[in-house]
């Protein structure tokens, strides 16, 4: 009789045991998914002037980027693309391509109208693309991108404050954990997380760049997730392949928008499309 209850009880125990497990991992904190991104609209644009990027200022005015927002003198200089920009602290950074200078030009603009420019010479293995110009929330680093299939970002410090005409310092790079095709933009949405717009393929897909580590090394690991893909069809009269173009996240209403000129022959018409969540 002893060693039955002996036997009941160790049962009991391991039953009681089991139960308090289970009630442990209900109560244990689940991890929330991040909710998904909804359509909220979209607006038309003359590519002409809007068919490189888009940045939101404090107030929440939009302003965009296309051929005609290429400052006359740098043309003239060979600077003949523009890339998409960014906004921060009231400061604009437009990034400027010429291909056949060696060269990279990023011109940062304050509220009064003043424009520095800063310059960075193409390293060995570097694409001369220079797709656009983004900055951390901290102010700390700006962060570009090249184009072609590519397994990184460029990571420089915000050249804010430093002379005009002097070269921008190279910090590093963000790697990728797999590789992307043709990515035209990237906007922070905080420290540790970029969107990236992509035009590598018919489906326009908005990538989510997670960082494993604060910037500052020379590399710093990336791990790329699928935030949305654009909802092209039936939005233009004309059928084709679409051209993503740029992205911006307006971290103050969690609005973002990313822009993408439509097939030809309505390639005239550039759609920016706003998400919210």
């Amino acid at each position: 009789m002893i060693r039955g209850r002996r036997g009941i009880r160790t049962a009991l125990t391991a039953i009681v045991t089991a139960a308090l497990a289970a009630v442990a991992l209900c109560a244990a904190p689940v991890a929330q998914a991040a909710p998904a991104w909804r359509l909220a609209g979209t607006s038309g644009y003359p590519s002409i002037d809007a068919n490189q990027g888009l940045a939101t200022t404090a107030s929440g005015r939009l302003t965009v980027r296309g051929y005609t927002s290429i400052r006359p003198d740098l043309a003239l200089s060979g600077w003949n693309h523009i890339g998409d920009h960014d906004i921060h602290r009231g400061q604009i950074y437009d990034a400027y391509e010429n291909l056949s200078s060696g060269r990279k030009l990023f011109v940062v603009t304050d509220a009064a109208g003043r424009s520095r420019s800063y310059f960075h010479r193409v390293r060995p293995g570097e694409k001369g693309n220079n797709s656009f110009a983004t900055v951390s929330p901290s102010g700390k680093y700006l962060v570009s991108g090249e184009f072609g299939k590519q397994r990184r970002l460029l990571v420089f410090a915000n050249p804010v404050g430093q002379p005009d005409g002097s070269t921008i310092r190279y910090l590093g790079e963000i790697r990728f954990d797999r590789t992307v095709g043709d990515i035209q933009s990237c906007d922070f949405m905080n420290e540790r997380t970029l969107l990236c717009v992509d035009d590598d393929r018919p489906v326009k897909t908005v990538h989510a760049v997670n960082l494993t580590a604060p910037l500052g090394g020379d590399v710093t690991s990336a791990r790329l997730s699928t935030a949305l893909t654009l909802p092209l069809r039936g939005r233009s009269a004309c059928t084709g392949d679409w051209e993503s173009e740029g992205v911006d996240y307006d971290a103050t209403r969690q609005v973002l928008r990313v822009a993408a000129i439509e097939p030809l022959p309505c390639l005239l018409n550039t759609v920016v499309f706003r998400f919210a969540r």
